[in-house]
């Protein structure tokens, strides 16, 4: 809704879906749908041994190319014939991000000097088979109107890395550690600006991770850990996982009902049911138009383009 208003109304409102397009170049969208569904068996597969080591993922480097291969087919119907030019161009892009990726997780493990050199995947894409993180309930009120509202997303992985508990998802475009720091000026702008998509995304996860394990018995084990959420970008991997960095102005003066200062748990979960208030306002207010962004870069993975003349 925040990203454009009108392509909201078109997927959620009218209902409609996208058509079913015989595609004969990779695209952004389908580049990133093979890397996810890639990772995805990678990690579902190896998580089945228990802990994922060094010496496990360095045996799934050798089956990256075969996985790549298996995708763009299954994804995209991309058969070894059509994989040529920027297709191919495409396919090789994708072996060597995943990788590296893996090669980069290897490091890190490598790396760890505090805790035990493994880690173990806990939720994976909802997958039935691990722990799911179930959506998320608060209490909407606006004058007259009281709405229960539910919010739920997918993560890309949720794992256990030296006791913090890791909100983790993959991106195929470049990010910035900046892009995910969160000051007193950007809380202001947190429920409308476009350019907090990435801050907010991770944001949202790691309020419904919180409320799970609050409310979800399958997270009680869990609960008294610390938590990170952060991105990889396959674009950027020296930069390793980028966290989501929130500062509780030192100023706070919000209070819980007895009166005493909010901690930084009950003041980040407060915060987040003001904003997102504040976007369900936005998304009721009958004066307010459904609007296509006026950002073209959006408009270039959006279904909707044509019927919006942005082609």
């Amino acid at each position: 809704f925040i990203k454009c208003s009108l392509q909201f109304y078109f997927n959620y409102l009218a209902g409609i879906k996208d058509a079913d397009e015989v595609e004969e170049e990779v695209g952004a969208d389908t580049f990133g749908i093979v890397i996810h569904a890639v990772l995805e068996d990678i990690f579902g597969e190896t998580n089945k041994e228990g802990v994922i080591t060094e010496a496990i993922l360095q045996k799934q480097l050798d089956t990256v190319e075969k996985r790549v291969k298996q995708k763009f087919q299954e994804k995209a119907s991309f058969t070894k014939d059509s994989m040529v030019g920027n297709n191919l161009i495409a396919q090789e892009a994708a072996m060597h991000y995943i990788k590296i990726f893996l090669q980069e997780q290897i490091d890190e493990l490598e790396n760890e000097v505090l805790g035990e050199k493994n880690f173990e995947i806990l939720s994976l894409e909802n997958k039935e088979e691990m722990l799911k993180i179930l959506p998320a309930e608060f209490a909407y009120q606006d004058n007259q109107e009281a709405l229960s509202v539910r919010l739920r997303g997918i993560v890309d992985r949720v794992d256990k890395f030296s006791q913090v508990l890791r909100i983790i998802d993959y991106k195929t475009g470049s990010v910035s550690p900046e892009d995910l720091k969160m000051d007193e000026e950007k809380f202001l702008k947190i429920a409308e600006s476009k350019d907090l998509s990435k801050a907010r995304q991770l944001w949202l996860y790691r309020y419904l991770l919180l409320k799970n394990l609050e409310n979800n018995p399958q997270w009680e084990k869990f609960k008294n850990q610390p938590i990170e959420a952060g991105i990889y970008s396959m674009r950027r991997l020296d930069d390793g996982l980028m966290t989501l960095q929130i500062a509780k102005p030192k100023d706070a003066k919000e209070t819980n009902s007895k009166g005493l200062p909010l901690d930084d748990k009950e003041w980040f979960l407060h915060k987040t049911e003001l904003w997102l208030q504040q976007i369900i306002r936005n998304m009721l207010d009958t004066e307010q138009d459904f609007q296509k962004t006026d950002d073209i870069e959006t408009c270039g993975y959006c279904q909707y383009k044509n019927i919006c003349s942005r082609d």
